[in-house]
């Protein structure tokens, strides 16, 4: 659209020197015929024939003087034109570069979002090699508190701890723990090598091992075990 107004422009513009140089072309010609109009009035000649001959120029200049008015309408006209369309074209102008900056802004959320997504899956990523390797390195027999729900009940009690039955996965479990005043790094050290211990061992007459747990907020580690009898803590 820009392209077309500019060849408008142009043409019109065109059409203004050539109407001007027109203009100039006229008036040489006007001051030519009343130059010889004096010539003519200053002369020998008789009245008659001069009266004629001088009214015949005045004519032809009164004419050309009409006809560069009408030249000069035409000049205006075209200036109006041109402004018009000049007006247009900076307005459209205007419109492009708007558009242009809209466009990049729009680009460059886009190159922000993709940059913002690829640094979320490198990070993503990196958490999920970091769970599997937890995963690998963490025993089978390792649960997270949230896996067990542990009820009022008690089972028994003894001179480091009490019993409790659980829930574990739909399954009623037996849940040992250390009295809460007994918590010391030596006695959960003790605790997390019985742990170990029952983690290695299958045996009819010793009571299966599930799992522990290791990460319950208060610190306290929890041994899961079946459900028999008489547990003793």
């Amino acid at each position: 659209m820009l392209i077309f107004q500019d060849d408008g422009i142009r043409h019109l513009q065109s059409e203004k020197r050539n109407l001007m140089q027109t203009i100039v072309d006229k008036d040489a010609l006007i001051q030519s015929l009343q130059m010889n109009q004096s010539i003519s009035s200053m002369g020998q000649l008789s009245l008659t024939s001069a009266s004629g001959e001088e009214g015949g120029q005045s004519d032809i200049i009164k004419r050309l003087k009409d006809r560069n008015n009408v030249l000069c309408e035409a000049i205006r006209q075209s200036d109006i034109k041109i402004g018009i369309l000049e007006r247009d074209k900076n307005q459209q102008a205007a419109q492009l570069a708007e558009a242009l900056e809209t466009k990049r802004l729009i680009q460059d959320a886009y190159v922000k979002t993709q940059k913002q997504h690829s640094e979320e899956i490198v990070q993503l990523r990196h958490q999920l090699r970091e769970s599997n390797q937890h995963y690998k390195d963490t025993p089978k027999w390792q649960f997270s508190h949230q896996d067990v729900t542990l009820s009022q009940q008690e089972l028994g009690r003894g001179a480091f701890g009490t019993v409790r039955i659980g829930k574990f996965r739909g399954q009623s479990v037996a849940v040992k723990q250390l009295y809460a005043e007994l918590q010391s790094p030596e006695n959960i050290s003790r605790i997390n090598r019985e742990i170990d211990i029952l983690s290695q061992l299958r045996h009819p007459n010793i009571v299966q091992f599930i799992g522990a747990i290791l990460d319950h907020p208060d610190g306290n580690p929890r041994i899961i075990t079946e459900v028999i009898d008489t547990i003793i803590a």
